[in-house]
């Protein structure tokens, strides 16, 4: 009897803290903190689908209205998520580090002039977003081998 009390006890224990867990994983799930399947995951190297970037480049390029996401992974498997949304005018640029748990657990946002630069190295071409409000200089967002 006082076994199957024990036993009882650690499952309800077990219970509770999944149960715990699994609402301080949701909580606070919506906006860019959720991963989605059609995100364009980055990893040590490189994108998994390239051509989704490739076809953002040049939809902002072209003037047409476009987004992307991507989530980058960081060393103890926290996703940092980087989402633009380009209305044809802007971009709308931001960037979650809410699930980092050694980030800055932040979630910034700025909107940017709708311009790339490109800078060329030997193995690499980096693609570059400025002038945008709040912020100084340049952040590199997209970095692709050349082939």
């Amino acid at each position: 009897m006082k076994n199957r009390w024990i036993s009882w006890s650690i499952m309800l224990c077990l219970l509770v803290v999944g149960i715990i867990f699994t609402v301080e994983r949701m909580n606070g799930s919506g906006g860019l903190q959720t991963i989605r399947t059609e995100d364009e995951v980055v990893n040590n190297v490189g994108y998994d689908r390239p051509e989704k970037v490739i076809q953002f480049l040049s939809n902002v390029d072209q003037g047409k209205k476009d987004q992307i996401r991507l989530t980058n992974y960081t060393i103890e498997g926290d996703p940092i998520i980087t989402e633009m949304i380009y209305d044809g005018k802007v971009i709308h640029f931001k960037y979650d580090t809410r699930k980092d748990a050694f980030g800055t657990q932040k979630l910034y946002e700025k909107t940017c002039e709708a311009k790339f630069t490109k800078k060329v190295g030997p193995k690499s071409e980096s693609y570059l977003l400025g002038n945008c409000d709040g912020a100084r200089g340049m952040v590199e967002i997209f970095h692709l081998p050349i082939k």
